[in-house]
């Protein structure tokens, strides 16, 4: 799970979101190839993007550990489920902000 705007918030937090997850995606199918030996499947990626208020605490900041809650995670949890293999499911807010 990656999320923007912990432990600082940014503007285009939902932007960068959606800009990094086709590149994540790209990088998983390159190293594929390398791991399907190892644990003798390819590779995929499925996302879930979401825009919206969550509750964060930190947990240990010495390793970049935090712990986040709130529906926006939720529900970015299940647009990640319902995402295919390769497939990145943008909720409307992130969208919007992204299409401009």
């Amino acid at each position: 799970m990656a999320i923007f705007g912990v432990p600082k918030a940014h503007e285009d937090d939902s932007i960068r979101a959606v800009h990094a997850a086709p590149e994540i995606c790209d990088l998983l199918k390159r190293m594929s190839p390398e791991y399907e030996t190892i644990v003798r499947a390819p590779l995929f990626m499925h996302s879930g993007i979401k825009t919206g208020l969550a509750l964060t605490a930190d947990v240990d900041t010495e390793k970049g550990m935090h712990c986040v809650t709130g529906e926006v995670i939720d529900i970015a949890a299940r647009l990640s489920d319902l995402a295919k293999a390769g497939e990145i499911l943008v909720g409307p807010e992130s969208y919007r902000r992204a299409a401009k």
